[in-house]
């Protein structure tokens, strides 16, 4: 929801991991159901953490992300929508 912020603390190869996120905007899109923008402050600086932390932990892949770690969203996904994640688009 826009306005929302969030911080996920969410380890990342054994090793802390910490973001901030607040929503700035929430759009319809056909394909996904809704296009979320988001500002994201990495607390932490592990490697490739805000890729990771949107998809591995919220469910949440970044568009047109390389395609392996947009897969890496699907069970995230799932939990969190009851749903398989749609196929990566381009």
């Amino acid at each position: 929801e826009e306005g929302e912020r969030l911080n996920v603390d969410s380890p990342l190869d054994g090793d802390h991991a910490e973001t901030r996120i607040e929503v700035l905007r929430v759009v319809p899109c056909p394909h996904f159901g809704h296009l979320s923008e988001l500002a994201l402050w990495p607390v932490t600086g592990r490697h490739q953490q805000l890729r990771r932390h949107c998809a591995e932990t919220l469910g949440a892949p970044i568009v047109n992300d390389e395609p392996a770690r947009f897969a890496s969203a699907g069970p995230a996904w799932e939990r969190r929508t009851g749903r398989p994640l749609p196929p990566a688009t381009s």
